[in-house]
């Protein structure tokens, strides 16, 4: 076992890969890859590209729609982070949320994570991209932010 970052090992990285690529999620464009194509990042993270209806979200930092996503944090053990999908800042139907889970017995809670991403992936996969832009630009969710 090899200590990457903090409490994260690439045991650790590579159960959260599997976990996660057997639902459908892939490797941020941000997140190192080894030659196999898996990661060798200290922090990974994974999107969840059926969001949105399955419709390609361009990211123009925060002002962009946020897809459903995961990463492993190492602060305190190893722990998942899930962020939802949704506007950053956005208002309180479409605000992003943050789910963090702390590990169980120095590991990854892989049980706890199905519970969350299983209301969450479906959630995810049947917003608009189109109705979070306007509510972005023309309706709450520009209200609550500082973006502009």
């Amino acid at each position: 076992m090899t200590i990457i970052h903090d409490y994260i090992d690439d045991a650790h990285i590579q159960q959260l890969h599997d976990f996660l690529t057997t639902r459908g999620w892939e490797l941020s464009a941000h997140t190192g890859r080894d030659d196999r194509g898996r990661p060798d990042d200290p922090e990974p993270e994974w999107y969840f590209p059926p969001a949105f209806r399955g419709v390609a979200i361009h990211e123009l930092g925060e002002i962009s729609p946020a897809h459903l996503h995961c990463r492993l944090r190492g602060a305190h053990g190893p722990r998942i982070v899930i962020v939802t999908a949704g506007n950053f800042h956005g208002c309180d139907r479409h605000d992003v949320g943050e789910h963090d889970l702390p590990p169980v017995n120095a590991g990854l809670d892989l049980n706890r994570a199905t519970a969350v991403l299983t209301p969450l992936e479906a959630d995810a996969s049947a917003l608009d991209a189109t109705d979070l832009v306007h509510c972005r630009f023309f309706g709450p969710c520009g209200e609550n932010n500082y973006l502009f």
